[in-house]
């Protein structure tokens, strides 16, 4: 976020999880046809040995706020007093998609498996289901309000 704000000169951030429910809510919660808009398990692709993939981003229509993905194929961060993941993905099960499912997320537990010292700041390597998306805050555009 702090790469592509100084890039830009505009504030980009990740959404708060009070943004996230905002949404998941105008829209009517999940979707009672998820397989008309969403990736989970049971309609995602998998590789040559059984392994679910994450599905190309926008094969399913957008929401009304035109947001693609928003239910399943990677979940996603949000900020709120801790750091987890809203959504579901791609290796959620279609029942347990909800309006609350969320994952708290460590980067201590996620640095196991990181072979080099110092563990690096970057390393996600056991969780290929989360990604994030970014928001731009109002402050320095043109038409803000």
């Amino acid at each position: 976020c702090r790469h592509v704000s100084e890039l830009t000169g505009r504030s980009y951030r990740l959404w708060t999880d009070k943004e996230w429910r905002y949404i998941a809510e105008a829209t009517g919660g999940v979707p009672e046809d998820l397989h008309e808009v969403a990736w989970f398990d049971g309609n995602c692709d998998e590789d040559d040995w059984g392994a679910k993939l994450t599905m190309p981003v926008a094969q399913k229509p957008a929401n009304k706020f035109g947001l693609h993905d928003f239910w399943g194929n990677v979940a996603e961060w949000v900020m709120a007093d801790e750091v987890f993941i809203r959504g579901g993905s791609y290796l959620v099960k279609k029942d347990d998609m909800s309006i609350d499912w969320k994952e708290t997320e460590s980067q201590s537990i996620w640095n196991e498996t990181y072979p080099n010292l110092p563990k690096s700041l970057w390393w996600y390597r056991d969780r290929f289901d989360m990604g994030f998306r970014l928001v731009c805050d109002p402050i320095n555009l043109p038409e803000a309000k």
